[in-house]
């Protein structure tokens, strides 16, 4: 019987590993850095950027990780916790083998991924927990939306949503992907157009001549039953010169992690494990979808040292049911809607004119979800035609962040239209009979219908049914 190779590889390298722990007299010390960006064990030097104190450990001190792993109390370098719409389970793979390297693992809190911005010298550094660690290359991503555009519906749908035909293509909405292809380098690929069949990178670096773009040190959890271990990498902020363009302090951000049978990207790549419940969906691109638009927007000034980090994932987006789309005039006393949150969620609603979003004043001046409904009166008249107005829902331990439906104000509606028709004829005599001393009665010489529509209801940007008839009031 021949003698399984892959298995007496993982073997030794696990021997290795444990040898060198061993001889550093520091046996599984959580914190210690034992691989470098070139794969190196025992790390042949330790990253200026990675570990600025060049003490072998990744914690605050060489004490290592004993309490916490996460936040500027324990960790070295502060990282900001990016939030999932559900906690990262162990075993929850695409592909791959459960429970090892391409398996992201969780902290006490259920989070796996995290991002922090070195604003003095423009860097952008991720990390993610990841269940074991092996010799071969795969990829350790991460997905970034730099537009607030995402998905193929509503308002802030993405014009470059490409739909996922087959196991690995697909894009929602992402316009970078950073890509730690182990025992390779750090590769920056634009993605904003297409999937493609190998997207190329914007910017690469070799890891053999530039070790210090990555490492390998032991979490203090330990997920799937043995010890976890923190990938780090990190790239320049000028390095994001793809067709999304330059990536600044006040870009809109979003993002989430993958991790990658091979040494390449996600987007196009044979994906192994999405940052979240993987079980929950049917196919990357629906989880993909559903955890950044359940992901509150940031910038980089939140991953800073004193940022506020990633808010909580949104609270689910209401609905105004009331009044109808027929009767939303500049007049509207009051509006109402439902809520699938909890009772007491608070309930805000907005009106954006030309671009510009207002919070409207509303008695009670906090709307308050109850029994799954809510209702408020307009505490005077805030409203004018072509104002959009929406709402917002902030749930305990959630951020308000998803719209309602969108209502179109509009005093030329169904509710205040004057109920006579439009007539068309083709012979003298027509006799008209106003219902209502203030319509004015207007007639037009047309080849057909669809002239009428253009000549008047496009040109003075009204519906259908409003150039029916038109009051002098």
């Amino acid at each position: 019987m021949k003698p399984n190779l892959s298995v007496i590889a993982r073997l030794l390298f696990s021997m290795l590993i444990f040898f060198f722990l061993s001889l550093n007299g520091k046996s599984q010390t959580p914190g210690i850095i034992i691989r470098d960006g070139n794969g190196a064990i025992p790390a042949a030097a330790y990253s200026s950027v990675l570990d600025p104190n060049q003490d072998g450990f990744t914690s605050v001190t060489a004490s290592g990780f004993t309490t916490n792993d996460i936040g500027a109390a324990f960790s070295e370098i502060p990282y900001k916790t990016v939030p999932s719409i559900f906690p990262e389970p162990i075993n929850d793979l695409r592909s791959g083998p459960d429970g090892r390297f391409s398996d992201i693992s969780f902290a006490a809190d259920g989070s796996g991924f995290y991002m922090y911005y070195d604003a003095v010298n423009n860097r952008m550094l991720y990390r993610l927990r990841i269940s074991s660690i092996i010799k071969g290359s795969k990829g350790y991503s991460a997905l970034l939306d730099t537009d607030g555009k995402f998905g193929n519906m509503g308002a802030d749908a993405d014009p470059t949503y490409q739909e996922q035909t087959t196991g690995i293509n697909g894009n929602p909405g992402f316009e970078y992907e950073i890509v730690y292809e182990t025992n390779f380098r750090i590769a920056l690929y634009d993605i904003n157009n297409s999937c493609g069949t190998s997207p190329n990178p914007v910017w690469t670096i070799n890891l053999a001549a530039n070790p210090g773009y990555a490492q390998t040190s032991i979490a203090l959890s330990n997920g799937a039953g043995n010890i976890d271990f923190f990938y780090d990498w990190w790239v320049p902020l000028s390095a994001f010169t793809g067709t999304a363009g330059a990536i600044t302090t006040s870009t809109k951000l979003r993002a989430l992690a993958t991790t990658v049978m091979a040494p390449k990207g996600g987007i196009c790549g044979p994906k192994s494990d999405i940052y979240g419940n993987d079980n929950k969906y049917k196919t990357p691109q629906a989880q993909y979808e559903a955890s950044i638009l359940a992901q509150p927007i940031f910038t980089l000034n939140d991953l800073i040292t004193v940022g506020t980090g990633i808010g909580p994932v949104c609270a689910d987006a209401p609905v105004i049911t009331s009044p109808s789309a027929a009767s939303f005039s500049p007049s509207v006393a009051s509006i109402g809607g439902t809520s699938t949150e909890a009772n007491g969620t608070v309930i805000t609603i907005f009106r954006n004119r030309a671009g510009i979003e207002t919070t409207l004043t509303t008695t009670p001046a906090q709307i308050l979800v109850s029994a799954g409904a809510w209702t408020a009166t307009l505490t005077a008249s805030q409203l004018s035609d072509a104002d959009v107005v929406y709402a917002r829902a902030q749930a305990t331990g959630k951020s308000q962040c998803n719209k309602s439906n969108q209502k179109i104000v509009s005093s030329c509606n169904a509710g205040t239209a004057p109920a006579e028709p439009a007539v068309c004829f083709a012979k003298k005599g027509i006799t008209v009979t106003r219902t209502n001393a203030s319509y004015t009665v207007i007639f037009y010489l047309l080849n057909n219908f669809y002239d009428f529509l253009d000549l008047y209801c496009v040109k003075q940007n009204r519906s259908r049914l409003c150039c029916r008839a038109t009051s002098m009031g």
